[in-house]
This record gives structure tokens, sequence and C-alpha cells, in this order.
């Protein structure tokens, strides 16, 4: 085994066990290559610092300062930093300085699969931080990270001792897409190779969870998901609006359109869960309806 690669092995272990004094005098004595190293799949340095959700900002910073690129750099799943970093858990903090860095780039690559940062995000918040959905055999990096390859996430982390943890990271998640729709609302729209949105998302989760008992729920887990849908669901009708306008300007739409049709195109989660229920009275199950309407 090459020093180089020992030397990898060993920071990314160290990253994962958060031994942030012991990274912090790595990177003072090479910060330009302890900032460049990559394993067999891509997985770099700062893709490892991110996913470990305490990871320090200034860690994150001293990444990107002596290794500027590395936002933008690819793994062997066309997945950015960012990608890995929303489909395990990231801070706002982390996010926006990303953002801010690259001028938003990083929100406009689509890994192999076709999915954005905001289709991992939201996977995230639905998945983990409101359905609590805590292990699965989704495959995982040797450093315990989820991958592109993956296909979505549904699992956590970090173990929760306290609720009010859990409420603090889904609200932070909150700003996290907010955040990226105000980067790059486009990324609403975009399908994965599997036909996804991010808007149907939620939809397809809420759809399935009537197939579910939850205890001691009292309609929480749908309204949150309510919650994550609405936000999405307003960047989508915005979205319209002002490409309606330049299509309006261009002759290529009727002025006089109804331009509440957008919004009766995207249905309320009331209503698919309407929908469902109705569906499964008749015995169908929820993985028989279709909620991509949008």
């Amino acid at each position: 085994m090459s020093s180089s690669v020992a030397s990898q092995e060993i920071l990314f272990d160290l990253i994962t066990r958060g031994k942030w004094k012991k990274i912090r005098s790595i990177f003072k004595k090479d910060p330009i290559a302890a900032s460049s190293f990559i394993d067999c799949t891509g997985y770099s340095t700062l893709s490892c610092a991110l996913s470990a959700y305490n990871a320090p900002i200034s860690i994150i910073e001293t990444i990107i300062q002596a290794n500027p690129h590395a936002t933008l750099q690819l793994d062997n799943y066309g997945a950015t930093s960012l990608h890995i970093a929303c489909l395990n858990g990231v801070s706002l903090k982390a996010v926006r300085y990303i953002i801010d860095h690259d001028k938003g780039e990083s929100t406009r690559v689509y890994d192999s699969q076709n999915s954005t940062v905001l289709h991992h995000a939201i996977e995230y918040i639905c998945l983990v931080l409101i359905n609590e959905i805590h292990e699965d055999d989704l495959p995982r990096n040797e450093y315990g990270s989820l991958t592109a390859s993956s296909g979505g996430c549904s699992t956590t982390r970090v173990s929760r001792s306290h609720r009010s943890e859990a409420i603090m990271e889904y609200e932070e998640y909150l700003k996290i897409i907010e955040l990226l729709c105000k980067t790059n609302p486009e990324m609403v729209h975009i399908e994965t190779t599997l036909g996804a949105t991010p808007l149907d998302i939620p939809q397809l989760i809420l759809v399935n969870s009537f197939s579910h008992d939850y205890k001691d729920d009292t309609g929480g887990h749908r309204n949150s998901l309510n919650e994550v849908y609405q936000i999405l669901r307003r960047v989508s009708i915005n979205l319209y609006r002002q490409k309606k306008r330049i299509w309006e300007r261009q002759g290529l739409f009727d002025i006089h359109e109804n331009e509440s049709m957008v919004s009766k195109s995207l249905p309320s989660l009331e209503g698919l869960a309407l929908e469902s229920s109705s569906l499964r009275s008749q015995g169908l199950s929820a993985m028989d309806v279709s909620v991509i309407d949008a």
C-alpha cells in the first residue's frame, strides 16, 4: 500500500470518528494534499467531511480553500460532494458556504441517475427525519456514507437520543430545501432516470404511508410531509408563472388561458390521501397508485 493511499485511509477514518484536532494538524502540514484525496470510487475528502454531520464548518472551509475545485469534483456515479452531503444529512452553514463558493454551480450538476441535490435532500428529510427509518440494506461505502449508487436515502447515520434533536434537524433541513430551491428552482421539475421529480417523493411516501400503521401518530408524519410538499409546490407554481409570462411575450401562450390550471395540476396531499383511501377500499395497494400528475 502506498503512503498516499495509507494517508487517505487514515484521514477519512479520523473524519468519520470526529478527531478534529488531529485532522487540523494534518491540514496544517499539507492542506493541498489532504484536501485532494479520493478513494477508488471517487469519494473525496470533502465528501467524507460533509457526510460527517457534526463536522465543524471550519473543516469544510479549510478543504475548499485548499482545493477550490472540490465542490464540482464528480465521483464514479457522477455525484458532487453536495449530492452525497444532502443524501446523508448536512448542515445549513455547509450548504450555504458551498453555494456561495461555486455560485450555485453544484446545484446544476445531475448524477448518473439524473438526480439533483434537491432529490437527495427531499429523500433525506422525508425518509429519515419524518418517517424515522433507521436502517436498511442500501449500499454504503466503507466509511458508512450512502452514495449516489444507493438510489435513495432511507437510513440515518447519527443516533438521536432526544426527539428535540430530530426536530431541530428537520427544521434546518426545511431551510436547506428552501435555499436549494432559491438557488436553482428548475430542480423541482427534473426527472431521474426512473421518472421521479423532487415533487413526487413526498407524494409517493404519503400514499405508501397509508399501508402502514404509525403508532402514537396523530397525523404528524403526514403534516410534515405536507410541509415539505407545499414548499416544492409553491416553487413549481412560481416557476410556471414566470415561464408563462415569457411565453405570452413571445406569443407562444394564450394570454386568456386560466392560470389556475397549474394549481389544479398539482394535487394537494389531502387529495392524494383521500384517493389512496378510496383505492384501498377497492382492494388496491398504495403501490398500485400512480400519483405523478405534475
